[in-house]
């Protein structure tokens, strides 16, 4: 093998490693986040005194389903049997 390849098959090895242990060990800094400020339980700000607001009903139309209807069967005409006539072979006359 050429030393091009081995180079870059530990290259592509050491590249895995480090992706798949990046996760794990973390900065430490993306899992801090700011802490939020609270909220006094008096007013709350931008209101104004105003009372919720109340959503209108949402009316949908009924829906008329057209009716079940089966379709006609039709059988095939009934024919009478065929008689055959009986076969007689020489040892039977």
């Amino acid at each position: 093998m050429d030393s091009t390849k081995i180079i870059n098959a530990l290259l592509l090895i050491c590249m895995l490693c480090i992706l798949t242990a990046a996760p794990i060990l973390g900065c430490g800094y993306c899992g801090k986040h700011a802490p939020k400020p609270s909220h006094k339980p008096g007013k709350k700000p931008g209101r104004g005194g105003k009372g919720p607001i109340a959503l209108p009903p949402i009316v949908k139309p009924p829906i008329t389903l057209p009716p079940i209807v089966k379709p006609p069967v039709t059988l095939p005409p009934i024919k009478p049997p065929v008689e055959v006539p009986p076969i007689f072979y020489d040892d039977d006359l």
